[in-house]
């Protein structure tokens, strides 16, 4: 393959515009009716009969109902949102508490509907998503529900009253934007929103203003307590409960590395915490926990990068005490931490396993405490049982899974290192028994080790069987090896293995680590996903036609990158909700936001600039499918467009398929994320098919 120009003579020099704006209209005539064209095409070359038979096995699986749920408890019920087969966009719904722990596990338990999104998606004529709920935590009369269009990011608000069970028509509603609520009392609730135009929302189209907004008052009303830069990201706030008095948490995201703190009391003056700017924190409990992500000297000593500390923040905003709980090795992540009923429960990577730990709180400071004997592959993820922070006790909801393990929850006491109590394990959707979990790495020069998890049936010496590979390489993500429906029925089962990577730029293998993938060093991410499928390769455990790939959101950006580097490695390429276009980026969308995470300099953010490194086809390239979701905002349709459009008139065998809803993701509920994973499938066997008769 040979270089062509940058920018594929698309930009004007003399206007500034370029030949495929039209493209980025979502809604445009034109662009609408390419679009559907593509659309068109994509399916009658993909929908063959294996296409039906797995959208079928897909459709089974992921809609089936014998599954766990995410649970939380309030007063004497648990709650939880649950979609179905039968409830694609979802249904609200609770049981009381001893009812769940004493019939829940046998499937006896009956549960009460407060609301049925797909009842009220077909009164309203909308597709709504679930986007979360805020209940008022004094006497839980009143919630705040977001509900999502489509599934984009903007969501509605709409308050519901728990006695009559409806919404309320006069209380607290505020058309799409992208919001965020804290309550104070049943008549006043702080509002982040960029609704409202430039007034509240940063160029990146977050909120960038701390709104008291009274109950009665037009939201255009509401007094304005704090404002961010329009160039800044966005700003956040959240209220302590586990204190009597209103004490108040803001966080002030200037770009993906900076981060201003603030606390304030009653009188909403806030007072910056004298905390670095590049660090992560949870508050609770009148404390705070505080990840560095760079080095910090203070008068009591010197605290190095990736460490997690545990501190006190007086009213005026000094850190007293900072104490040590964990520090970062090679190899070893912060996945995530928290406050539970006064200990820090720590969920760490270790070598891209699972570990949980527990601090907890004594009179001579701070101790390790017991955990309970979990899973060593896969994920584990823990959280309070008590939905309020001031009501949380020692209970705990643990979730586990790994390929090999379907999604289980259990409720675990924290430090007694008891068995946790299963609670329930969803059904076993594909045939685990003989799939193996392999753990490798292969040297990279500049970076180190990369690893990577292969997960797939017991492989026979001397066969080649096709691979699928995934990685994102970027923002800190986490690719973790789970229990995944769609690569057990479409991969596992027909005897394809598969292989996640932690790329440089992940937030799995230590914060170095992460720091080696971003800004000037993002090429080594790419680099990185080329050299495990060439490791693979000389290892004997397939062949490059054998290699099927994706990536998604940045992680798209990095397969994009494949075909013009690395054509040779792979067969066929998925690029899914796609980055494509760096030159243009930070004129769409959250494009602003992502400055920090790609190279300041133009020259070297079109190195990794998919649609400035187009090339002409050649007969062993890789072919390409690009998806995209017309009700992305967060990632613009217009990358995923322009890219397909100059594939193909490269000449490059290209398809190009997008959904018509379900926001930064594969669809707005089971059936159309089946739709699309069994279009990918049966374009990697068609793809598969033209190496085998070349």
């Amino acid at each position: 393959m040979t270089s062509m120009a940058t920018d594929a003579g698309l930009t004007n020099p003399e206007t500034g515009s370029d030949r495929l704006d039209w493209l980025d209209e979502l809604y445009g005539r034109d662009a609408v009716a390419w679009v559907e064209q593509q659309n068109r095409t994509t399916k009658e070359l993909l929908e063959d009969e294996d296409y039906h038979k797995d959208f079928d096995e897909l459709r089974t699986a992921l809609g089936h109902a014998d599954k766990a749920p995410e649970v939380t408890k309030i007063d004497e019920f648990v709650y939880n949102f649950w979609t179905d087969a039968q409830h694609p966009q979802g249904i609200w719904r609770r049981m009381p508490y001893a009812e769940f722990i004493t019939k829940f596990k046998c499937g006896e338990a009956c549960w009460d509907v407060l609301l049925d999104l797909d009842a009220l998606s077909r009164e309203d004529e909308k597709e709504y998503f679930w986007d979360g709920v805020d209940i008022l935590p004094t006497d839980r009369s009143r919630a705040i529900i977001h509900l999502s269009d489509g599934g984009a990011d903007a969501a509605q608000l709409r308050e519901w009253d728990f006695v009559s069970r409806a919404f309320i028509g006069n209380g607290f509603n505020l058309d799409t934007a992208i919001s965020s609520v804290t309550w104070l009392d049943e008549d006043a609730l702080l509002l982040t929103s960029s609704h409202g135009g430039a007034r509240n929302s940063t160029v990146s189209g977050k909120p960038r203003t701390i709104r008291l907004w009274r109950r009665g008052q037009p939201v255009d009303d509401a007094e304005i307590l704090f404002s961010t830069a329009h160039e800044s990201e966005r700003v956040s706030v959240e209220r302590d409960w586990s204190v009597e008095q209103i004490l108040l948490y803001l966080t002030e995201t200037i770009d993906g590395d900076r981060r201003r703190h603030y606390i304030a009391q009653g009188d909403f003056v806030f007072k910056l915490i004298d905390l670095p700017q590049d660090v992560r924190c949870e508050f609770g409990n009148d404390l705070a926990a505080v990840h560095l992500r760079q080095d910090w000297t203070t008068v009591t000593g010197f605290f190095s990068m990736d460490t997690l500390l545990v501190m006190s923040i007086d009213a005026h905003g000094a850190c007293i005490c900072p104490e040590v709980l964990w520090e970062g090795t090679g190899g070893s992540a912060l996945h995530d931490f928290q406050f539970i009923n006064g200990c820090i429960c720590i969920n760490l990577i270790e070598h891209l396993r699972p570990l949980l730990k527990l601090f907890v709180q004594g009179a001579n400071g701070w101790r390790e405490g017991q955990t309970p004997p979990l899973v060593t592959d896969g994920v584990i993820s823990v959280k309070p049982l008590n939905h309020f922070a001031h009501e949380m006790d020692s209970i705990v909801v643990i979730t586990e899974e790994s390929p090999t393990l379907p999604r289980r929850i259990s409720l675990s006491t924290l430090d007694t290192g008891e068995a946790p109590l299963l609670l329930r394990q969803s059904r076993q959707v594909y045939n685990a028994t003989d799939v193996v979990i392999e753990y490798h790495s292969v040297y990279m020069e500049g970076v180190g080790p990369i690893p990577y998890v292969h997960i797939g049936p017991a492989r026979t010496k001397g066969t080649s069987m096709p691979l699928y590979m995934y990685g994102y390489g970027g923002f800190g993500g986490s690719v973790l090896p789970t229990y995944n429906k769609i690569l057990g029925v479409l991969v596992y089962q027909h005897g394809w293995s598969a292989v996640i990577t932690c790329l440089p730029g992940d937030g799995t293998n230590g914060l170095r680590y992460e720091r080696a993938g971003r800004k000037e060093f993002k090429i080594r991410a790419h680099d990185a996903f080329a050299t495990v499928a060439k490791d693979l390769v000389e290892r004997g455990v397939t062949e490059a036609s054998k290699i099927v790939a994706a990536g998604a959101s940045n992680g798209g950006l990095m397969a994009g990158m494949m075909l013009p580097r690395f054509p040779d490695r792979f067969t066929a390429l998925a690029c899914e909700l796609p980055l494509t276009d760096l030159r243009r980026f930070q004129r769409w969308m959250e494009g602003q936001a992502w400055v920090a995470e790609y190279p300041l300099s133009l020259d070297d953010r079109l190195k990794i600039s998919p649609c400035d490194n187009m090339t002409r086809a050649t007969q062993d390239a890789p072919h390409v499918l690009v998806f995209t979701n017309r009700l992305d905002d967060r990632v613009h349709p217009a990358h995923a467009r322009r890219y397909a459009y100059l594939l193909q008139e490269y000449g490059h065998n290209a398809m190009f398929f997008e959904a018509k809803s379900g926001g930064h993701g594969y669809g707005a509920n089971t059936l159309q994320i089946a739709e699309y994973f069994a279009l990918r499938n049966s374009f990697y066997r068609r793809a598969l098919a033209s190496q085998d008769s070349n």
